[in-house]
């Protein structure tokens, strides 16, 4: 068991037993706090009350070390005395207050402190406390949410930073991680984004760059959709920018490629581009980075510039971590420079303590050298001697390093493993599964061979009563069909045609018995009836062969067309759409009198040698077009009402008008002439009738 020196227990028994009859606060305290953090009874404190001073006590830039010594006091002495609280919530709520002030006054306290034994002890025995209370929050709500679902990850965040102070590296490193799972489970992109960037925080300090870089780049995605009103969120962006700077700073130290030095400025130029209110003190942060890349490259003057730009940025640079960094490089390049009196009475301001430990290391190289140079071998060795410690130091951080990366990869390698036993598992199984199943399926198949050979019979047989049908139904059919062209044929060439004949020598007769009055009108009376009958058969026998379908009315359209321009030496495309709709007999009438008269017209007038027929329906209409590549014609009259003065496009006109519909003639560019009729189908088709 590691044991500690007896002021640690001593002051342990104070913090978790409290100190007896401690329990107000001074009239300085008192006075100088906000009203909002002001207790009701100065000598009587409860517990949240004092919970409400801790949680805000670092929030407040103007208190004073006496108004945080003070606090300290406070938040020692109740802590002590938390298992006088009955009340969960309140207890929830004042153990994370505690461990959260434990926090933030670390940072404050390290900052402060001065460099010497007493006050490493006393900062040492502060990070013991804070892991105390927090293993204490972690034992009392292990997985509870009572108030705030960020508490628990928040406790590990805390003592994760105490034991990096600690140089408990490994132990910090599994701490970040369950927080980082607690935070992963509650889906806290905030509490992701802050655990990556402590986990970077901590491979770094390892020497483990690449790990770093990759651990910011999460952080930074894990916040990546969230609103840039988020003042937090702009905020760690920021930060996590200065600290990628860094981490390139790192790895130029180790390589000095020139890439790593563009990185630093790069990111240089991501800070520069926030508002000043975020980057105000990250900016002159940065400019300290910068300042280690120039001083490394032996551009001392650049190094000294962007150390007092940071200066001027933030005057109040020293509160941060990285002013002391700042001094000794300016103080170095001083001494580069030549300016040894300038660079020494800046060394002699330096807090070693607070050095980042790679520029603790240029800083002794560089004093050891000088010291040798002047003769002064005391303080040569006495400088050689602190390298040689920090030496030690970054060689024990490098094997813990190493340490982590094999035991990553060995963890790694175990889950590799368990997934291959895992899929040599499941392999088996789905070959056991696959067993069984064929199985199944094999008696299913025997089971299913004589019933579905049952059901072969009956379906071929029943294919074959189908077929039958069919064939019945085609003979059928095509039977009517012929019938129906006989008796058209016989009603045209047989009674028709006597007919004809009859109306033809009634005329004949009537106009050479012009003497006899009353004959020549009994004769022309029944030249006009026999006319009657002749064009009602002619109608009906139109009827009879137009009534069929359309695949027919097609055929006819076709047998017409080639019959009216077989001798005009003409190409025709005739291309008919008209499925699934039944036509009118006198709409298949119409439409072939009409295409009937347009060829005519083309023929006659417009010396054409290609001619396009379409028919089809859109949009409710059936439509009809006729288009040539012939002369084409000037007159604009001629769709209009007095255009139409010949017999041909009259009579289209009013074929046309009897269906309801629309007819247009033109011809764009006097090149070729084109008739459009339009027939709505509800005038056109025998659903219209119905």
């Amino acid at each position: 068991m590691k044991s500690y020196p007896h002021y640690l227990y001593i002051l342990l028994i104070f913090v978790l037993f409290g100190a007896p009859g401690y329990a107000q606060i001074s009239d300085s305290l008192f006075k100088n706090l906000p009203d909002s953090l002001k207790p009701v009874d100065k000598d009587q404190l409860s517990f949240m009350e004092v919970d409400k001073i801790l949680i805000n006590a670092f929030k407040y830039s103007d208190w004073s070390p006496a108004m945080y010594a003070e606090t300290d006091k406070l938040c020692y002495n109740f802590a002590g005395k938390y298992h006088e609280i009955e009340n969960e919530k309140e207890l929830y709520e004042f153990l994370h207050a505690v461990c959260n002030y434990l926090y933030y006054s670390m940072y404050y306290k390290r900052n402060r402190s001065k460099v010497d034994h007493n006050s490493l002890n006393i900062l040492k025995n502060h990070y013991i406390i804070g892991i105390k209370y927090c293993d204490l929050f972690i034992k009392e709500f292990p997985t509870n949410v009572i108030t705030s679902k960020y508490y628990l990850p928040n406790i590990y965040l805390y003592k994760t930073h105490f034991l990096v102070e600690l140089d408990r590296q490994i132990d910090a490193y599994y701490s970040i991680v369950k927080s980082m799972e607690i935070s992963r489970e509650r889906n806290l992109l905030t509490s992701i984004s802050i655990s990556y960037s402590s986990m970077a925080y901590i491979v770094g300090v390892l020497d483990l760059s690449d790990q770093a870089l990759a651990h910011y780049d999460s952080a930074f995605l894990a916040i990546k959709d969230m609103p840039e009103t988020n003042s937090w969120v702009v905020g760690q962006r920021v930060y996590l920018q200065l600290c990628k700077q860094l981490a390139f700073l790192s790895k130029y130290r180790k390589t000095g490629q020139k890439q790593w030095a563009d990185s630093v400025y790069r990111m240089y130029h991501l800070i520069k581009l926030a508002d000043r209110q975020f980057n105000g003190a990250v900016e002159a942060e940065s400019h300290v980075v910068l300042a280690g890349i120039e001083y490394n490259q032996k551009n001392f003057y650049k190094a000294i510039s962007h150390i007092d730009s940071a200066f001027q940025i933030y005057p109040d640079l020293f509160r941060l971590g990285s002013a002391a960094d700042g001094v000794a490089y300016k103080a170095l390049s001083l001494l580069k420079m030549g300016d040894t009196q300038a660079g020494r009475s800046l060394l002699k301001t330096l807090d070693f303590s607070k050095l980042s430990d790679p520029v603790r290391v240029e800083v002794l190289e560089e004093l050891y050298k000088f010291e040798k140079q002047q003769g002064d071998l005391r303080k040569a060795m006495a400088y050689h001697e602190h390298l040689l410690a920090y030496v030690k130091k970054k060689a024990l951080l490098d094997l813990r390093g190493k340490a982590l990366e094999m035991e990553q990869f060995y963890k790694v390698k175990q889950k590799e493993k368990q997934i291959l036993l895992l899929e040599a598992s499941h392999r088996q199984n789905l070959i056991v599964a696959g067993f069984l199943i064929l199985i199944i399926i094999c008696a299913l198949v025997a089971i299913m061979f004589r019933y579905r050979a049952s059901r072969l019979n009956a379906q071929r047989l029943i294919s074959q009563l189908d077929e039958l049908t069919q064939g019945q139904i085609v003979l059928i059919e095509e039977a009517e069909e012929n019938e129906r062209k006989r008796l058209a044929q016989n009603l045209h060439d047989d009674i028709a045609a006597s007919i004809a004949s009859c109306v033809i020598y009634l005329r004949m007769l009537a106009d050479q018995l012009t003497d006899e009055k009353k004959t020549s009108r009994d004769l022309r009376s029944i030249s006009d009836m026999m006319e009657a009958s002749y064009e009602s058969v002619r109608a009906k026998s139109h009827q009879l062969f137009l009534s069929s379908g359309n695949k027919q009315f097609i055929n006819k359209l076709e047998e017409q067309v080639n019959l009216l321009t077989v001798a005009a030496q003409m190409k025709v495309h005739l291309n008919a759409v008209i499925e699934n709709t039944q036509l009118l007999t006198e709409v298949k009438t119409a439409i072939l009198l009409i295409l009937k008269e347009s060829i005519t017209n083309i023929i006659k007038h417009s010396s054409a040698s290609e001619v396009e027929i379409l028919l089809y329906l859109d949009n409710g209409n059936l439509i009809l077009e006729v288009t040539d590549n012939g002369k084409g014609f000037v007159d604009k009259k001629l769709a209009l009402d007095e255009g139409f003065k010949t017999f041909g496009l009259k009579s289209i006109r009013e074929r046309t008008q009897k269906l309801k519909g629309t007819f247009h003639i033109f011809s764009p560019n006097q090149k070729g002439v084109s008739i459009v009729i339009n027939i709505p189908l509800q005038h056109a088709t025998t659903d219209s009738m119905r």
